[in-house]
């Protein structure tokens, strides 16, 4: 008997933490710091486990502080790419989205190498408002349930997923 509630307690899921955001990052014990001196303006913050979004199990989830460590975001990565089915759920849970964004031109391609040998290549494009079905980049609604943006991984990427923040991340522009 012992050991079947020891099972069921690690297979539960828990819910994702979104009342957190406004609050000193503390009120989450169990929050992990990642980087700080890296971030002039953040503190990143990471809690594994099993989580559960709209049906979807998540490892574990992102904060965003400021440096006075009060949470501004909450963001989850999605495996897969984003369905009709999924969108439907968002906009179900959420409203119709404020604007899809997709990419327009491209600015500038610059590409460089780090200490390790490992090379990245930044692309800088405009984005220009589509719909669903021209597979935006980006998706953002901003409502009276908060600001919610939905970006996707570039089809050339290995491990496709999806990442959606909850939260404003105007702090890390200030």
């Amino acid at each position: 008997m012992i050991k079947l509630l020891f099972f069921i307690t690690l297979n539960m899921t828990n819910p994702i933490p979104f009342d957190a955001i406004g609050q000193d990052i503390s009120v989450l014990p169990n929050a992990k710091l990642e980087a700080s001196e890296s971030l002039p303006k953040a503190n990143l913050y990471s809690i594994s486990g099993n989580f559960e979004f709209l049906g979807v199990k998540i490892d574990g989830i992102s904060l965003g502080t400021n440096k006075q460590n009060i949470i501004q975001t909450i963001s989850i990565a999605i495996p897969g790419e984003l369905n009709r089915e999924t969108y439907n759920l968002l906009v179900d849970a959420y409203g119709e989205p404020k604007a899809l964004y997709n990419t327009d031109q491209v600015i500038e391609v610059s590409e460089s190498v780090d200490e390790k040998g490992i090379r990245a290549k930044e692309t800088k494009s405009t984005m220009k408002e589509c719909t669903f079905d021209e597979e935006p980049k980006l998706i953002v609604w901003d409502n009276n349930k908060g600001k919610i943006e939905l970006s996707m991984a570039r089809k050339r990427q290995l491990f496709r997923t999806y990442r959606i923040t909850f939260g404003d991340r105007s702090y890390l522009f200030d």
